[in-house]
């Protein structure tokens, strides 16, 4: 068999007639769901059970779903009388500059500090603790976008 000539051609090469059919087939195929990145990270849990509370870019406003996740940690601890006392720490990225990150961070600690007040915990056993961009949970460079270091990590004492 030769493969030039004016008789050369995809279907003188007998493995080669099937490359339309597995175009086809390929086109057919059902391709996976590609899903945007999340803007704010899945909320893993920490120390005896309350969560890490993520935040939106720039933003302070707490979520129906963190209030959720408070709500549920506030009801077990009043159930457990294991009440003590509630630090905050608050932080985040490295996107914005490090005054404003450090007004952003506070306005994050007073947001769940209200919360949990709202939830029925004294503020008495309320401690709030800002740390801007000092902290990251992801190391990052200047001005970049982390979710994961935006946050408000709640700690029972």
């Amino acid at each position: 068999m030769t493969f030039a000539g004016p008789n050369w051609g995809p279907r003188s090469v007998p493995a080669l007639r099937f490359i339309p059919l597995l175009v086809a087939i390929a086109a057919c195929a059902p391709r996976a769901p590609t899903e945007a990145a999340p803007s704010v990270p899945t909320t893993p849990t920490v120390s005896r059970g309350w969560p890490l509370l993520f935040f939106d870019r720039g933003s302070a406003e707490f979520s129906e779903r963190q209030r959720g996740l408070v709500a549920d940690a506030v009801e077990r601890l009043v159930a457990d009388k294991a009440i003590a006392r509630i630090d905050l720490r608050a932080h985040a990225d490295r996107s914005g500059g490090p005054s404003y990150n450090q007004r952003l961070s506070q306005r994050r600690a007073e947001a769940v500090a209200a919360e949990l007040v709202r939830q029925g915990i004294r503020p008495e056993n309320i401690a709030a603790q800002s740390f801007g961009e000092g902290r990251p949970m992801v190391p990052a460079r200047d001005g970049a976008v982390e979710p994961q270091n935006r946050r408000v990590e709640i700690v029972q004492r």
